[in-house]
């Protein structure tokens, strides 16, 4: 069975720590080696069917080793970030004017949490698009 092409984005406290296991490391790792490296509760086999699953969600690929499988990250953690990013936004625009001003609000107030000068950042993004939008209709409107 091959892994989808469009990567899920949504993971779990385990998949999450797995995933940071993966992008840690250079080599692809076996689930021995994520259970080294997490050195926490988790059973061999909950490991395996973890990392089973991400590699059905596209997110992590897997070449055999042995008489098992080592994995590694399809995506790099900010490549997985960005897309993240996007789907949650993209999937803002399904709910109306109040979702909508809720979730930007909610953008705003963790970017300012997480480093003020990104608001600044932002809102020079946010002026450079509209400067282009508004050069694009202008010449949809010539041409």
């Amino acid at each position: 069975m091959s892994a989808p092409r469009t990567p899920a984005l949504a993971l779990g406290r385990l998949e999450a720590l797995v995933m940071d296991c993966l992008w840690q490391s250079d080599d692809a790792v076996s689930v021995r080696d994520v259970s080294a490296l997490l050195n926490g509760p988790w059973a061999y086999t909950t490991l395996m069917t973890t990392l089973d699953r991400l590699f059905k969600k596209g997110l992590v690929c897997r070449e055999p080793r042995g008489r098992a499988f080592a994995y590694r990250a399809r995506l790099s953690r900010a490549d997985f970030g960005v897309r993240a990013l996007k789907t949650a936004v993209s999937d803002i625009g399904a709910g109306g004017a109040d979702t909508r001003d809720l979730a930007l609000a909610a953008l705003v107030d963790v970017i300012e949490s997480h480093d003020p000068d990104w608001l600044d950042s932002l809102d020079r993004l946010v002026r450079e698009k509209r400067r282009a939008v508004r050069q694009a209709r202008k010449a949809e409107e010539r041409g």
